[in-house]
């Protein structure tokens, strides 16, 4: 969900990054037609001497693609497009909610630990797993060392395996069942068995 999320984002920027420098380069454009055709114009000629005329020193700036101008239905086309984009992977996010909420309920009524409600608050089912695989809250501490470049993501990786491996225990399933939840799409087959396997 958080690289949804983080895509989503990432999308949005871009898009903001396209059409400022859409602006810009237009901007560029028009400012710089004129100061092209003055700096061509040759310098008016002595009368006084002769002497042989430097030629004008004509400067060119680097070759810059101009970006292509979308008309008003493409513009349109391309937003309709985002839109769609986004909606379509907030349906999927939803749905991975509902599902990984459901999953856990299962799990908290099957090993007996209340309130199996909680399961459906964002931060409050991360209190309830830790309930059912009987460690204490102060583990999720190190959700916060997330942020942490590089090593960040890889003691999270190391916690929510310990989590899943000892709820795994508490539903009397195999350890490395719950293990196989740091695996992207396996996780969601991990909280199914978990929770509906008898």
């Amino acid at each position: 969900m958080k690289k949804v999320l983080l895509f989503l984002a990432l999308a949005s920027i871009l898009c903001f990054t396209y059409t400022q420098a859409q602006t810009v380069n237009a901007q560029d454009n028009s400012a710089s037609a004129p100061a092209v055709q003055s700096q061509a114009q040759p310098a008016p000629a002595q009368t006084a001497a002769p002497a042989v005329t430097a030629a004008p020193v004509v400067t060119s700036a680097p070759a810059v693609t101009p970006m292509p101008t979308l008309t008003p239905t493409q513009k349109k086309v391309a937003v309709a497009v985002a839109a769609a984009a986004v909606l379509a992977m907030m349906f999927v996010v939803l749905v991975l909610y509902i599902y990984s909420s459901i999953c856990i309920m299962f799990i908290a009524k099957k090993t007996a630990k209340t309130p199996a409600w909680l399961a459906w608050i964002p931060i409050g089912n991360l209190f309830l797993l830790c309930k059912v695989a009987g460690i204490s809250y102060w583990w999720l501490l190190l959700l916060l060392v997330y942020i942490v470049p590089i090593a960040g993501p890889l003691i999270f990786l190391a916690f929510c395996g310990y989590l899943w491996y000892k709820v795994a225990l508490a539903r009397n399933k195999p350890g490395w069942v719950g293990i196989l939840w740091v695996i992207p799409i396996v996780n969601l087959v991990v909280m199914g068995y978990l929770a509906f396997s008898e």
